[in-house]
């Protein structure tokens, strides 16, 4: 299933949740750091602590960032592997009916269809380090 097929109301429902679990988080870094805070006002050491914990929070959020980041990357790569795959069986199939040899199946099981997939892939790859190399 991609994004594109997910329910609107699961995408949403997602967002908050994935909202008020941030919210939580923050809330008990918060605590914590202000707890030390409190703790280094009364007993004029401890600043220390302060230090690590409000970079040990700024280490966790930048965390989690990452980790939605490369979640997003990999979905997106999965719907690029997918139109790839799709891009490939039609391409295969207009090879077919233009040569009008349709004496083997094309599908998954079929040596052709693979064959063309790589092709596709390649082609694809070497459009790309065109581009990048004329940037």
């Amino acid at each position: 299933m991609t994004s594109a097929d997910t329910p609107s109301w699961k995408k949403r429902a997602s967002h908050i949740l994935n909202g008020v679990c941030l919210v939580a988080l923050l809330v008990v870094m918060g605590t914590v750091i202000y707890g030390l805070m409190l703790r280094a006002s009364f007993e004029r050491s401890y600043y220390a602590a302060v230090v690590v914990s409000i970079l040990g929070a700024m280490v966790i959020v930048v965390g989690l960032a990452q980790q939605a980041i490369a979640a997003r990357d990999a979905l997106t790569w999965r719907e690029m592997a997918e139109w790839q795959i799709r891009a490939a069986a039609q391409r295969i199939a207009a090879r077919a009916r233009a040569t009008a040899t349709v004496s083997a199946m094309l599908g998954p099981d079929s040596e052709a269809y693979y064959d063309q997939l790589i092709e596709t892939l390649l082609d694809d790859m070497q459009s790309s380090v065109q581009l990048g190399s004329a940037r």
